[in-house]
């Protein structure tokens, strides 16, 4: 898979592997709010699988941050997160 080609073809999305994170849709619609998927891959992962993860999420991500500007990904990180902290607070009440 080539992140170029992706982009090129309008396939904007980040890969996550191992397995569905918690909250999984609500990440998802977040993520699809700016025009991108998460895509999960399987758990069976090797050396070169997470390297070249790595080059095709940078590559997204660099995309993704000439679109919404330097430092977006961050913040982008930290609403993700704050969907983990909502859920877990209301789990707990």
């Amino acid at each position: 898979m080539s992140a170029r080609q992706d982009i090129e073809k309008g396939k904007i999305q980040i890969v996550e592997m191992g397995e569905i994170p918690l909250h999984f849709k609500q990440k998802q619609k977040l993520a699809n709010s700016y025009g991108f998927d998460l895509y999960l891959l399987d758990c069976n992962v090797t050396t070169d699988l997470v390297n070249g993860t790595k080059y095709y999420n940078k590559t997204m991500v660099d995309h993704l941050e000439s679109q919404y500007g330097i430092g977006w990904w961050t913040k982008f990180q930290a609403r993700i997160d704050s969907i983990d902290h909502v859920n877990n607070q209301f789990e707990r009440e």
